[in-house]
């Protein structure tokens, strides 16, 4: 039975726009991202599984990781299984919809708000219900420190208790965000104790330590081409020479 490295997160996880500009995680995508050249170097021996998608959210990850992997335990050993996800922004919420390509368009207009970004919106012939009160509102008030944090600690406890009392081998990557001691609410302090320690967790020491500002600032362009904040694959080369270098096993 094969063993499995099974891999989460956002359009930065799945590759997005490898491909061609605005693509969202072809297989294409996934088979060039860093994620694929980190399990060409660690786990070459593991069947590769990518379920990043342009777009996720912490929560979608979470309760698509844990589904994913409850299934994948009933037939494969913890002990042959490697997780990695690409964590993501705070901001970004969960949202249901049915595996459709129509629905998921609206669902990423719905991420982005009605005519917050045209370029997301694929000249879909009807406006999303809501989009710009629940930009405006909900993802407004996520803006705050409180609710940053307040809802990272809900997924990351959410993940953690699932990966380690199922005694899964698991590394986080953050992507896009970072998160502060000194700006930890009181009540929250436990949970963000256990993060600051979290080997597991691979780089957690400052934005410039984020997959996005590490490569913007070694000279990588997430605008090549017109792409819309995507990195290439010589970009993701490079990120994922930086994370075997900190990656222990």
């Amino acid at each position: 039975m094969a063993k499995i490295f099974y891999v989460n997160g956002c359009s930065h996880t799945a590759g997005a726009e490898m491909e061609y500009v605005k693509s969202k995680g072809t297989e294409y995508d996934k088979q060039h991202s860093y994620a694929k050249h980190i399990h060409n170097n660690l786990f070459s021996d593991y069947e590769y599984i990518n379920h990043a998608y342009s777009g996720n959210s912490n929560e979608s990850m979470a309760l698509d990781t844990i589904n994913s992997l409850s299934q994948m335990l009933e037939h494969t050993p913890a002990s042959d299984m490697f997780v990695m996800l690409g964590l993501t922004d705070p901001n970004r919420y969960h949202f249901d919809v049915p595996p459709n390509w129509q629905i998921y368009r609206n669902r990423i207009r719905f991420f982005t708000g009605l005519d917050i970004n045209p370029d997301y919106r694929y000249n879909c012939a009807t406006d999303f219900p809501y989009a710009k009160e629940l930009w405006t509102g909900i993802n407004a008030m996520a803006s705050n420190f409180e609710q940053e944090y307040r809802v990272f600690a809900k997924d990351y406890s959410l993940l953690v208790n699932f990966l380690e009392s199922n005694n899964l081998q698991y590394r986080m990557i953050q992507t896009l965000h970072c998160y502060d001691p000194k700006f930890v609410p009181e009540q929250y302090n436990k949970i963000y104790e256990h993060y600051f320690n979290n080997s597991h967790v691979v780089n957690k020491k400052g934005w410039n330590n984020t997959m996005f500002e590490w490569l913007k600032d070694k000279g990588y362009s997430n605008s090549i081409d017109g792409r819309t904040g995507h990195y290439r694959e010589d970009a993701h080369i490079a990120w994922a020479d930086y994370l075997l270098s900190r990656i222990t096993l």
